[in-house]
């Protein structure tokens, strides 16, 4: 999945994160890469290790994590290599970041206009005066009303809503080749969901980012995302153009998280839910992750790595289903497994 036209592009990234019962095998051979002005959306359930692999990329791993294999290159430069003063001067600067709590991302004590000011000062070597004056332009892009006044407020003045958009001005505010949306609209109610949405869409053709999307809602998906990487235990299990995830879907873990969209039942009627958990990344599987949980589980899905398999021109995922001489189970009119 990388490409020499990419601007970003993560060949078998490892993971590990030091806990008191052992090592935790967050991230495992994962491989994705992103063109200028395209959108690929990160989707799995919580815990798959998609928070994870979105702060190895913007060098922001906890303490207790490191990047224990695998390249990271944004524009062909090696991200695992830099020091931290390197990164500084790229995080804002090439790589923006919009995370799920704008609360947690924004310093409560400075305004609003400030923080954004601030970056561009460092950044782009701009007076603080100028910068100021940048600062209300891009909270008005975001539609914010009276943006001039609300640069002057404290994050606690926002609403949930402004918030979220004054933390997108902030992750633009540099012009980065990348942005990475981590559960950007997960807080939001619907209404606003959908204008943060298209607000980001907007951006990214107006600026010709790369958007790293991470979501476990697959609603937010076929909005954005023209292609998907689907990610269990720690890896990615399928991936390919949103057409082939939604209409051609070749694991039985993304027919599962596609049979459990609320849209899909009527009212009144439970959830379809994959049943099980996840496995222990502290004892991953030797085999597929997903063995426990799946339905259409073989001997073979048990005993060793599942190789990737291709599915269509750009389509693959790893699943023994995907062998050409194994017998396919029934297919769903939607393309998802029976």
């Amino acid at each position: 999945m990388s490409s020499e036209t990419s601007v970003l592009t993560v060949s078998d990234l490892d993971v590990r994160i030091r806990a008191r019962a052992g090592v935790v095998q967050a991230v495992r051979g994962v491989s994705l890469a992103i063109e200028a002005g395209s959108t690929l959306a990160l989707v799995g359930e919580s815990g798959c290790g998609k928070s994870m692999t979105a702060l190895a990329i913007a060098g922001l791993l906890p303490a207790a994590a490191a990047v224990s294999g695998g390249q990271i290159a944004l524009r062909g430069r090696r991200l695992d290599q830099l020091s931290e003063a390197e990164w500084r001067r790229v995080r804002g600067a090439e790589i923006g970041m919009v995370f799920q709590n704008p609360m947690t991302s924004l310093n409560p004590t400075m305004r609003v206009g400030e923080q954004i000011a601030e970056s561009l000062v460092v950044h782009r070597g701009m007076s603080a005066g100028d910068a100021l004056a940048q600062a209300v332009r891009l909270l008005e892009r975001m539609r914010i009303p009276r943006a001039a006044e609300r640069a002057r407020q404290y994050p606690f003045e926002f609403s949930g809503g402004m918030l979220q958009r004054a933390l997108i001005a902030l992750a633009v505010a540099c012009e980065p080749v990348l942005l990475i949306a981590d559960e950007p609209t997960t807080a939001l109610d619907v209404t606003v969901q959908r204008e943060v949405l298209g607000l980001l869409r907007e951006l990214q053709r107006e600026r010709g980012m790369a958007l790293l999307l991470i979501t476990h809602d697959l609603g937010v998906v076929a909005q954005m995302a023209a292609r998907v990487a689907v990610m269990y235990a720690g890896q990615i299990i399928e991936h390919g153009t949103a057409d082939d995830i939604f209409f051609a879907t070749a694991h039985p873990y993304t027919s599962g998280l596609k049979q459990a969209l609320p849209e899909r039942h009527q009212r009144g009627q439970g959830l379809r839910v994959i049943k099980g958990a996840p496995p222990d990344l502290l004892h991953p599987p030797s085999g597929c992750g997903f063995y426990a949980r799946c339905e259409h589980a073989m001997r073979v899905c048990a005993e060793g790595a599942v190789p990737e398999f291709r599915a269509g021109a750009d389509h693959g995922g790893r699943c023994w289903l995907l062998h050409p001489q194994v017998q396919k189970p029934i297919e769903c009119e939607d393309g998802g497994h029976e």
